[in-house]
Order: C-alpha cells, then sequence, then structure tokens
C-alpha cells in the first residue's frame, strides 16, 4: 500500500459514513498492511455502528501478518485502549500469531487487568507456552505467586490454573 491510498484509508476509517468505514475495512483486508492497525482499534474503540465495530475486529482477529505482532502488543500497552484491552488481547489467540517474544506482557494482563482481559491473556499464555523458555516460566510462577494474595477470589483460581500449567511446561 503506498503512502496515498493509506491517508485515504485513515480518511475514510475516521469518517462518519459507515458505509465508507466498512468498504474501506474490506479493502485493507485485502490490500492493508500492518501500519493501519492502531487505526483499525480506533474504529472498534470509538464507532457506534455494531456492524462497523464487529468487522473492524474480525478484521483485527484474522491477521496473519507476523509483522503485526509488535502493532498490537503496542495497542496492548497504549493506556488509551484500555476499554478494548480485552478485545485486543482476544485477538492475540484468534489470529494464530506468535506472541511468544511478548509472553510477560500476558502475565502482566493476567495480574493487573479485570477477570475478561485476565481470561484472555491465559488463553495467549496457553498458546504460546510451548515457545517460552524454562526461566521466563520460573519468573513468572514466582511473580504470580508474590501477587496471588493481593488478588480477588475469581481471579486467583484463574492464576492457580495458570501456574499449575506453567509447572507443568517445565
Amino acid at each position: 500500500m503506498n503512502n496515498k491510498t493509506f491517508k485515504q484509508y485513515i480518511k475514510k476509517l475516521q469518517s462518519d459514513n459507515s458505509s465508507d468505514i466498512e468498504n474501506t475495512i474490506e479493502k485493507i483486508r485485502i490490500n492493508g498492511n500492518c501500519h493501519i492497525i492502531p487505526e483499525i482499534i480506533n474504529v472498534i474503540k470509538f464507532s457506534t455502528n455494531e456492524e462497523v465495530r464487529n468487522k473492524s475486529i474480525r478484521l483485527l482477529n484474522d491477521i496473519k501478518d507476523k509483522n503485526a505482532v509488535p502493532y498490537i502488543i503496542d495497542a496492548i500497552k497504549d493506556k488509551e485502549n484500555k476499554q478494548v484491552i480485552d478485545i485486543i488481547t482476544s485477538s492475540c489467540w484468534q489470529n494464530g500469531l506468535d506472541f511468544s517474544n511478548y509472553y510477560s506482557v500476558f502475565i502482566d494482563l493476567i495480574v493487573n487487568e479485570n477477570y475478561n482481559t485476565s481470561l484472555e491473556a491465559f488463553t495467549v499464555i496457553e498458546e504460546i507456552i510451548k515457545n517460552v523458555n524454562y526461566e521466563e516460566r520460573n519468573k513468572s510462577i514466582l511473580k504470580l505467586k508474590k501477587k496471588l494474595k493481593k488478588i480477588d477470589a475469581d481471579k486467583q483460581k484463574l492464576i492457580n490454573e495458570l501456574i499449575l500449567l506453567l509447572e507443568k511446561e517445565k
């Protein structure tokens, strides 16, 4: 995608015309590149049209370009995306990309975010755990055990389950 097309896509995604946004999402699906991910996330955050929002989420879930991984991780880390962090995290296991280099990000999500986001992060970890080295898993187990008493009961169950998973993979 050339720079002119990229700018046109952004302009269409930022418009109030749902039809234009939907058409642009379909064009991005065919011709897009990873640089457009922040704009897709903005559509997810700000669109009031359910169909537009759903198409944007499906696009994020269907990304197969490994170059998208850092863009998605940046979106997870961006505090401005707090209201959609569970959706972004969910896309990480749905799109099947390898996020194992960012394993610690998902551990932090489990510890620090709400239950829904924690559950999505747990699922990502289940998908990538075989690619995470022994030392990283051990550090995570210690971190999780330290945080366990300070977390609500529902998340304690989830974290205990994660600890068992991490210990099993040793």
